[in-house]
């Protein structure tokens, strides 16, 4: 086969390839020196050359034009973002970077430049790519947003080695925010005083407010296209003087009924959001929340009935959640949270301080019950219709969401409903099940939203178990559930699950130990009382756990290598502790039946003959398993009653329960290292037949 030499890095290449082996340069075909072909037929170093440089010039212009549409792309991403305006001419990229040296032509053709990361996605910059204003962020400081992403106000990160115009930022973009809200503070405020001190009537206080509201969206609207970063603010700003306006037309005046003037803040909601989303602007979004729950701040004293604090709660959240829908924008959902539940919390405790009737109270709770639903829609609708993988801070939220609605619901029904919250807790943990549920089952759908409902719905089962039933069934409830969350964890191949389902595990040796271990003495019998079955019950599930853990070893992780020995260790310390206790227990019943006579060196004795005992027995298992760690715990296990044997019954027991110990031991110690000698013996024959 012939070969052709590489006129960029000269190196030797089948002649029937297209492309270099080594560098990738396209190869012009032709015979070689080597070849027989005639010596006018093979390319001179000139004609070479020539090739290198017309085909540099071609990369030179594709790439040329590539940056060109990029930056053509990005401007949009801008515009579509912030609202800008696209520049008269588009700025041309750097000329040297598109003058690559020709030894390095080839690097300059497969290395991808420099990716900058931000919430609107990976946008990919030539390396050396001129970025103009409006790439960085730093002329208008403007908001970065995206349908999949998350947001930030002060705008897209500058790539590295550019600085932020602070003064552009601070004077075009905050300047303005500030002043939307001082504005709106001010024509709040302005209303208050007028209304104290008579100076507008009642109509005329309402009118001048619509009037500057609508004012200050024209303002916005108008400017809109020629500076859309100073647009943006006074639009919210007066979406928020709306806001003051209405809810003091029925709120404060009684000039409205309540249902048109819900009809109407359902409407400057609804404009809210929707100027929110045409603008692309979570500044829109944030003032017009900050006045939205301003306004019963600031007009709140005066209300007539502070139940429609409740409804107006719910209809701007409803607006939070039609927004939410098509934007995810965590900072205004973080607003919304914090307003919703805090003006509720403001309201809720002078309800609770009213002396409320029931009636009262379960309008209160069922204003909070469709606050959560609304929030729950706002944290998980977005990624569910979108399929957009949710972060950890989508998770933070829907945490506060339920924690908040759990700790209201708790200040609110406790003291007259204590009997029910077993089952509210249940119905929240069913209700982030069913949400975990849907979204395994809807297609496409990202799995993080069903890893994210499950843990909030394990904590609730698990806080719902103490609530609803007490005793020693809350331990047997969260074993069972611990080893249940265990096996889900595999099914699911989801470690987070199997870490709660440790945890739950964990809760109730807590609980067997705190308040499940004692037991009354009056009557007691070995084995045939209240303790024994929990312990039981405990001991299982660790032992079900190990099992399977062992059954599916090849899903584990690194960090759970060692789980099986662990859980299987747990359940063998349960088993002696229960023993123990039960021994410990039968003797103390015994001295309390007949106080005076001596049990406690019958009771010492017992013990240690009891460990010794179980102790053999964990080395016969590790014998019978041919298990060198097992065995290595017997023995460990067995250096417990040696060390009892030597160091404290030798002096403490009196001569008989002595001689009885030391006989007892002895033997068992005999015997048991006569049989590991034999197993020796056995195990090193077994394997010398292994290895023939």
């Amino acid at each position: 086969m012939s070969e052709i030499i590489c006129p960029n890095c000269q190196r030797v290449s089948p002649s029937d390839h297209t492309f270099c082996t080594y560098c990738g340069f396209r190869l012009s075909p032709g015979p070689t020196p080597e070849s027989e072909a005639p010596a006018d037929a093979a390319p001179t170093d000139d004609e070479a050359q020539q090739v290198f440089r017309d085909e540099l010039a071609s990369v030179r212009s594709e790439l040329q034009d590539a940056v060109l549409l990029i930056e053509r792309l990005q401007e949009r991403i801008s515009r579509l973002e912030g609202g800008q305006t696209a520049p008269a001419q588009p700025q041309q990229p750097d000329p040297v970077v598109l003058s690559p040296t020709p030894d390095r032509a080839s690097d300059q053709e497969t290395q991808p430049g420099p990716v900058r990361a931000s919430s609107t996605g990976p946008d990919a910059i030539p390396t050396g790519a001129s970025l103009t204003a409006a790439d960085t962020g730093a002329d208008d400081g403007n908001v970065a947003h995206s349908p999949g992403g998350g947001d930030s106000i002060t705008g897209d990160s500058p790539p590295f080695g550019f600085s932020i115009d602070w003064e552009q930022v601070l004077g075009r973009n905050w300047f303005a925010i500030i002043g939307a809200v001082a504005l709106v503070l001010g024509i709040g405020f302005f209303l208050k005083l007028a209304f104290d001190n008579n100076w507008i009537g009642d109509t005329g206080r309402v009118a001048l407010g619509i009037v500057a509201g609508l004012a200050l969206l024209g303002a916005g609207e108008y400017a809109s296209r020629r500076v859309p970063i100073w647009s943006q603010p006074v639009t919210a700003g007066g979406a928020a003087i709306l806001y003051l306006s209405i809810y003091a037309a029925f709120g404060l005046y009684e000039l409205i009924r309540p249902d048109v003037a819900f009809l109407f803040l359902a409407l400057v909601v609804a404009l809210a959001g929707l100027l929110a989303i045409r603008y692309e602007s979570i500044v829109i979004g944030v003032l017009g929340i900050i006045g939205a729950f301003l306004s019963p701040v600031l007009l709140g004293p005066n209300l007539p009935d502070d139940r429609l604090v409740l409804v107006y709660i719910i209809v701007v959240d409803l607006g939070i959640l039609g927004v939410s829908t098509f934007r995810n924008w965590r900072w205004f959902t973080l607003l919304g949270l914090v307003g919703s539940y805090g003006l509720f919390s403001w309201k809720a405790l002078d309800i609770l301080l009213s002396q409320p009737s029931i009636s009262d109270l379960l309008l209160a709770q069922a204003a909070l019950t469709l606050v959560f639903l609304i929030f729950a829609g706002v944290t998980t609708l977005f990624h569910l219709i979108w399929r957009r993988v949710p972060g950890p801070a989508d998770m933070s939220l829907m945490s506060l969401n339920a924690t908040w609605f759990f700790a209201l619901t708790v200040v609110l029904l406790w003291e007259d409903y204590e009997i029910w919250f077993g089952l509210i807790a249940l119905s929240m943990a069913l209700f982030y099940g069913l949400t975990a549920f849907v979204a395994m089952r809807r297609s496409a759908a990202p799995p993080q939203i069903a890893l994210f409902a499950l843990p909030i719905a394990v904590i609730f089962l698990t806080i719902a178990i103490p609530l609803q039933v007490s005793g020693l069934w809350v331990t047997v409830a969260w074993a069972a559930q611990g080893a249940v969350l265990i096996w889900v964890g595999f099914l699911l191949d989801r470690w987070p699950v199997r870490v709660l389902g440790l945890g739950d595990l964990a809760l109730a040796v807590a609980h067997l130990a705190l308040f499940d271990s004692s037991v009354s003495l009056d009557g007691f019998t070995p084995v045939l009382n209240e303790r024994f079955p929990i312990f039981v019950v405990v001991i299982a599930a660790f032992c079900v756990s190990a099992f399977i853990y062992r059954r599916y070893r090849d899903l584990i992780q690194e960090r759970e290598r060692f789980m099986v020995p662990f859980l299987a260790a747990i359940a063998n310390l349960l088993t002696l502790a229960l023993f123990s206790l039960e021994v410990i227990d039968y003797f103390d019943s015994l001295a309390w039946a007949a106080p005076g006579a001596g049990y406690v060196n019958a009771m010492q004795l017992s013990l240690t003959v009891l460990w010794a005992v179980y102790a053999v027995g964990v080395i016969g298992a590790g014998v019978a398993l041919r298990s060198s760690r097992i065995r290595l715990a017997g023995m460990a296990l067995l250096v417990v009653p040696v060390a009892k044997l030597f160091v404290f019954d030798v002096f403490l027991l009196e001569t008989g329960y002595r001689v009885a110990a030391f006989v007892i031991l002895g033997v068992l110690l005999l015997g048991m290292g006569l049989a590991y000698q034999r197993y020796s013996q056995a195990l090193r024959g077994f394997l010398f037949e292994q290895r023939a």
